[in-house]
């Protein structure tokens, strides 16, 4: 999402407040002398629609939104796992969905995507390991749910979800979650689960 502020008051790792922000994309369908965003150009209302107002960075060839007066999600998203300690909560809150995942995937889209992917379920796995290891399994699982509920093919984060079960003593709830991952792994993906996640399976016959 690209979101421009009107009052060029907005950092990229500062949501705007609602009195300054606009999507930029929708000043596509405003009236002529309103403004216009066309072939991905925000520009800002007023009297003069071919007017940036800064919008816009050509440095070295390329063009680029300006992150003083752009707000993208993406941004924001990094700049909360780069923050000591990372933000989880907040990038939990800031990713939607896969990267244009509404869209058909496109080449040069899919390493952002992947990316982006990668670093959520590392921060999440990272902090849901941190609350194990505290003995917080409801907060664990908690936030194991959540991630699953944005990215429902994320084996490893089904296995910790699984293990919190197990330890907060519902083998019966864990062995729902095994096979919620196995029928997606199966279905979107055409793979088994792995080894670890197996063994996981394994210990909760015991339990």
């Amino acid at each position: 999402m690209l979101v421009f502020a009107g009052r060029r008051q907005c950092f990229a790792q500062d949501p705007p407040g609602p009195q300054d922000q606009r999507p930029a994309f929708a000043l596509a369908t405003t009236k002529a002398g309103e403004g216009a965003a066309t072939a991905g150009v925000v520009k800002d209302a007023g009297d003069d629609p071919d007017v940036t107002h800064g919008a816009l960075i050509l440095a070295e060839g390329k063009l680029s939104f300006n992150p003083d007066v752009v707000w993208v999600d993406v941004w924001a998203f990094e700049h909360a796992l780069d923050a000591t300690p990372p933000d989880v909560d907040a990038a939990l809150a800031l990713y939607r969905g896969h990267f244009l995942g509404l869209e058909t995937p496109a080449p040069w889209a899919m390493p952002l995507r992947d990316r982006l992917q990668a670093r959520l379920s590392r921060a999440v796995l990272a902090r849901g390991q941190a609350l194990e290891a505290q003995q917080d399994f409801a907060a664990a699982r908690l936030l194991y749910e959540r991630a699953l509920d944005l990215d429902n093919l994320a084996e490893p984060v089904y296995r910790r979800l699984m293990v919190c079960q197990r330890e907060l003593g519902d083998p019966a709830g864990a062995l729902s979650t095994y096979r919620r991952c196995r029928e997606l792994l199966s279905i979107v993906l055409g793979r088994q689960p792995t080894a670890e996640t197996e063994a996981v399976r394994a210990s909760l016959v015991t339990a």
